[in-house]
């Protein structure tokens, strides 16, 4: 209606024109309010055009924002499993793995969980756990395919390890599936690397209003934050040795290797593992990195730094009950070995063993308060 009075208004102003050229001839005070007229029309055209202008980003403005949810998979999945597509947000997730869990809270979507797996890995939020079931682990006895089958989730998050047995039955039974790694299949990420590219994958998707962006923006600054702090303690650290032992039992121990969650976070902090260091200690014990250690072999051997990775705790003080069990079951082995003997280790829960997504920032927070403190 605006545009169509704008033309009108423009038109008369061509006419108001017409008339001044065609009464040329006329005297100043016979033209004089023809060119008033004239000025005044262009005025309110381009009021109005400006008007019609305004209405149409308005127009624009409000077109709704699509809401289609697409979430992708990390780099070394995204040629084996289809992209997971759905018309909104799901709002039943059942999350086979932990990694994703604390991602998705700190967006705000404790309430679209109705399923998480049990662990020790990490202690869920309180208000999470007041929304969901916490289902057996998809490598424990009793888990059970069709409890999840009948908890009637919109989209159930698998890890890749488990997509060939329980992700092919979830998906012939009409269910959304999406494969979540442990660690980068292709090796190329470290597991860093690996849980932060994880995550920004998620957060992308998940991010779909103002609040989430935001969220997801947070999560971001988080990973920066401890890279700065990384920079800035690594040079109390760096030229400094450490062996890392994961004790399953007071009896049972195993190497943690320089590429493991432990190695990786320990390298990224300045120290090194002492099989790097020493060419004849890691020849001669090649098979005890990837096997139980016979605590004789290590007697003796000189490292700045012990650090203990305890399976199945999920507190730093149960972490210490188990590793002082294991000394006392045979103190003259343990006292032989140097750094025991002087008291320099710490003692790590198993959220060292295997991370869970963004839960890789606090846990590396919380070894450099460690490391600091052991100094």
């Amino acid at each position: 209606m605006k545009l169509a009075k704008a033309l009108a208004l423009s038109t008369a102003v061509m006419m108001t024109t017409t008339a001044c050229s065609s009464g040329s001839g006329t005297s100043t005070a016979t033209s004089a309010p023809t060119t008033t007229v004239s000025e005044s029309a262009k005025e309110e055209v381009k009021e109005e055009k400006e008007e019609v202008k305004d209405e149409s980003k308005e127009e624009k403005a409000e077109e709704p924002v699509s809401t289609e949810f697409v979430l992708k998979h990390t780099y070394d999945l995204v040629n084996m499993y289809d992209d997971v597509i759905l018309d909104e947000i799901p709002q039943r997730i059942v999350t086979l793995s932990t990694y994703p869990v604390l991602s998705l809270y700190d967006m705000g979507l404790a309430e679209n969980f109705v399923g998480v797996p049990t662990t020790t890995t990490l202690t869920y939020p309180d208000d999470l756990l007041d929304n969901v079931e916490v289902l057996p682990g998809v490598m424990q006895a009793n888990f059970d395919i069709e409890l999840i089958v009948a908890m009637e989730p919109d989209l159930v998050i698998c890890p890749a390890t488990a997509m060939s047995v329980h992700g092919e039955t979830l998906i012939a039974a009409g269910i959304p599936v999406y494969a979540i790694g442990m660690s980068d299949m292709n090796g190329e990420m470290n597991v860093y690397e690996y849980m932060k590219h994880q995550t920004d994958v998620l957060t992308d998707a998940f991010a779909l209003t103002s609040e989430a962006k935001q969220a997801a923006e947070n999560i971001n600054n988080r990973f920066t934050e401890l890279e700065v702090r990384l920079d800035e303690v690594r040079p109390q650290f760096e030229g400094q040795t450490y062996l890392g032992l994961t004790i399953s039992s007071v009896t049972d121990y195993y190497l943690q290797t320089p590429t493991s969650t432990l190695g990786t976070m320990l390298s990224m902090i300045g120290l090194q593992d002492i099989f790097a260091e020493d060419e004849s200690v890691e020849s001669s014990q090649a098979h005890g990195m990837s096997g139980l250690v016979n605590l004789e072999d290590i007697v003796g051997l000189e490292t700045d730094l012990l650090v203990y990775v305890v399976s199945g705790v999920p507190t730093i003080e149960e972490a210490q009950v188990n590793v002082q069990a294991a000394k006392d079951n045979n103190p003259p082995v343990w006292n032989a070995i140097p750094a025991a003997s002087r008291g320099d280790e710490i003692s790590l829960t198993s959220a060292y063993v295997v991370t869970a997504g963004v839960q890789i920032i606090d846990s590396m927070h919380a070894l450099i308060d460690l490391l600091l403190e052991q100094q």
